[in-house]
């Protein structure tokens, strides 16, 4: 484990010690990253779209779509800078299938995944 101080002042004087920190040897604050939280398709619905539109609240910049509740097996995944995403066309779904999706929000080389994944089955 790192500790990187910016500023260390010590004030022998008056007794005091004064440590002001940072998160990297660059001196970079230490930045809070939300996760967002899906709203649409609601986890279990079904009768969905072929090309639905995903709606979730919060910041997000990744999005996934798999058919497995872990989403290891990834069906499509982009970048997006919305809160809602529409499948294109051309990626449509198959009629009824079950997916599951998931949105994420970039914080330095890793991401923060939304807590839940939800599953919904398309229309037949």
């Amino acid at each position: 484990m790192k500790i990187y101080i910016s500023t260390f002042v010590l004030l022998v004087s008056l007794g005091l010690f004064i440590f002001s920190g940072c998160d990297s040897a660059t001196d970079s604050k230490a930045v809070s990253v939300s996760t967002p939280t899906l709203v649409s398709p609601a986890n279990n619905d079904s009768m969905i779209s072929l090309t639905p539109t995903f709606k979730w609240s919060g910041s997000a910049d990744k999005f996934e779509i798999g058919t497995d509740q872990s989403i290891s097996h990834i069906s499509y995944s982009c970048n997006i800078t919305d809160s809602t995403y529409t499948l294109p066309a051309s990626n449509a779904l198959l009629p009824g299938s079950w997916y599951y999706w998931n949105v994420g929000a970039t914080s330095g080389s890793s991401v923060n995944w939304s807590h839940t994944i939800y599953g919904f089955k398309t229309r037949p």
